[in-house]
């Protein structure tokens, strides 16, 4: 039995055209590939005279069939002028609806970047809204719709949060090859946080540098702990592993030991994957934040302490203190606390109290809590000497921070310090303090009394 070749035609392959005629004859218009009656606004699928005539005839044909000539054409334009109105207010309603959301997605990008809480939003709603009294109050019933609820904000955070991920998958399913580097720390609630950072590079050799992920360890923080921390980042954001080349992590034993440790039970996990060359980096900026400690004068930085946590442990103290600082005149308002966890900490804190010192001496006599040191030679020299080494190295610190840093450049920065702690020996052996100005006024000042 012979079968049929033929098949329904479809509408997009009649190639039917709209008529020019068809407007003032039936009031149908042409919009975007829609054919559109002015009268009740419905719409024809299909370009055919007879489908027009149909709706024509069956619909307004008795409200408009006396309507001839001019007036007729006069008709059809005010027809028209009427859904274009009504297209730019749908349009204008639908921009002013966008412009509202985009206002408040900006706003709640600020919030989370400046680590303030959610419910800052209505505060700052509040603000526009007093703002808008005075200054424009035609755009006030604009801000009204603009929702800064901390359910809200906190909804706005998470979407530019997964977005911002999204973007992440994206860029590192295009890695060529790809480094992690991994840090971790203690929060407030003594919960370890383990930050892994992600820098790949694609075929067009753009280089990508971003936080992958920040993961809480409740429990304990062994090796093995730690691996599958990292095992599930590396899953959850699709990294193979023949696309590592390097990991960088910190000195701790659980990440060094090669057997129970991070690095061994990673190795493992690479060999079974076919992996056998990778890098392995302990992090530049550790090392020097670890080799700073071994600076020493443990007499002069204890002290420091000590003399800190008398003024600021007690709220008396500290009250009296600030007091003591305003009737003075001073520059500065305070101490700052020592925080060994803060690497640049102890710089900030060696330079409020030397600027502070006179009035640090005489404040603690105020109170019978003499400090013998503050008066010794030896031991204020030392106190110099520890803040400008400290700075010096506070500074080389904050030069190998930052993105897009690479380990030939980190390299060679600390090549150049070395070579400056070289120039720094040569130059005090002959008392030349041109790299130390607390030493150079300190020893200027002792000079000046002898």
């Amino acid at each position: 039995m012979a079968t049929s070749t033929s098949k329904k035609r479809k509408i997009q392959e009649e190639n039917r055209s709209f008529k020019i005629e068809w407007e003032i004859k039936y009031f149908f218009v042409e919009d975007s590939g829609k054919f559109i009656c002015l009268i009740c606004r419905e719409t024809i699928a299909s370009a055919k005279k007879g489908n027009f005539e149909r709706h024509y005839n069956t619909k307004h044909q008795s409200n408009f069939v006396g309507i001839l000539g001019e007036s007729r054409k006069t008709k059809l334009d005010n027809l028209k002028r009427n859904l274009k109105s009504e297209q730019s207010s749908f349009s204008k309603n639908d921009n002013s609806v966008k412009s509202i959301t985009a206002v408040s997605f900006a706003i709640s990008n600020i919030i989370a970047k400046r680590m303030k809480p959610f419910t800052d939003g209505e505060f700052i709603k509040e603000c526009l809204n007093e703002f808008a009294d005075q200054c424009c109050p035609d755009k006030k019933q604009l801000i009204q719709q603009v929702s800064l609820s901390a359910t809200t904000v906190m909804r706005r955070v998470e979407s530019i949060s997964k977005n911002i991920h999204t973007q992440l998958l994206e860029k590192t399913s295009c890695f060529s090859f790809c480094s992690l580097a991994l840090d971790g720390s203690k929060d407030i609630c003594d919960v370890e946080q383990l930050a892994i950072w992600i820098r790949g590079v694609d075929e067009n050799f753009n280089i990508t540098e971003e936080l992958l992920s920040l993961r809480s360890m409740h429990g304990r923080t062994r090796g093995i702990d730690i691996v599958d921390e990292f095992l599930k980042t590396v899953s959850e954001n699709n990294i193979p592993a023949l696309k590592l080349s390097g990991i960088s992590t910190d000195g701790a034993p659980s990440m060094l030991g090669t057997g129970t440790g991070f690095i061994g039970q990673v190795l493992r996990w690479l060999t079974e994957n076919n992996v056998t060359e990778i890098s392995w980096c302990h992090c530049i900026i550790h090392q020097e934040a670890l080799c700073a400690k071994t600076l020493g004068l443990e007499n002069v930085m204890k002290l420091i302490v000590d003399v800190v946590n008398f003024i600021r442990s007690k709220g008396v103290n500290h009250r009296e203190f600030k007091e003591f600082l305003k009737d003075l005149y001073s520059d500065y308002g305070d101490v700052l606390y020592f925080t060994s966890v803060r690497w640049l900490s102890r710089g900030v804190v060696l330079e409020r109290v030397w600027e502070l010192r006179d009035e640090i001496s005489s404040f603690l006599a105020s109170k019978g809590k003499k400090v013998p040191e503050f008066e010794d030679t030896n031991w204020i020299s030392d106190f110099a000497f520890l803040l400008d080494m400290t700075t010096h190295l506070n500074i080389l610190n904050s030069t190998l921070q930052g993105k897009n840093k690479l380990i030939h450049e980190l390299y060679a920065t600390i090549r150049s310090f070395e070579m400056k702690l070289a120039l720094f020996k040569l130059q005090l052996k002959n008392n030349n303090f041109s790299h130390f100005p607390a030493l150079k006024s300190q020893d200027s000042r002792w000079k000046q009394i002898c």
